[in-house]
């Protein structure tokens, strides 16, 4: 899972942890304007529902935390290679800043 799929995840688990145990905790304290007729059995499973939401959210983290410890752990490359890749010399194909036209053009 990527970085941006855990904060999704996460994102959409937090809405759904709030509004499952708003609602759970409206229908417990028997709240008038929602009509179901056991309020305090769909209050339950409100709460219980946004407890797996809790779960759910556990798991992101921890897997977000995982991946970014694994890519800090990433050998860095030598020193060697850095430098061939910033003195690396410029595609006359792609770059026409000193040709005037581009090589594709032609």
């Amino acid at each position: 899972m990527g970085n941006n799929c855990t904060t999704y995840c996460s994102v959409i688990s937090l809405f759904g942890i709030f509004y499952l145990f708003g609602v759970g905790w409206a229908l417990m304290k028997d709240y008038r304007y929602i009509p179901i007729s056991d309020k305090q059995t769909s209050g339950w499973n409100c709460i219980y529902t946004g407890l797996a939401y809790v779960v759910v959210l556990l798991i992101c983290l921890i897997v977000r935390a995982v991946k970014n410890k694994k890519e800090s752990e990433k050998p860095e490359a030598p020193e060697e290679l850095q430098m061939m890749m910033m003195k690396q010399e410029p595609n006359p194909a792609f770059d026409s800043a000193d040709n005037k036209t581009s090589l594709l053009t032609k």
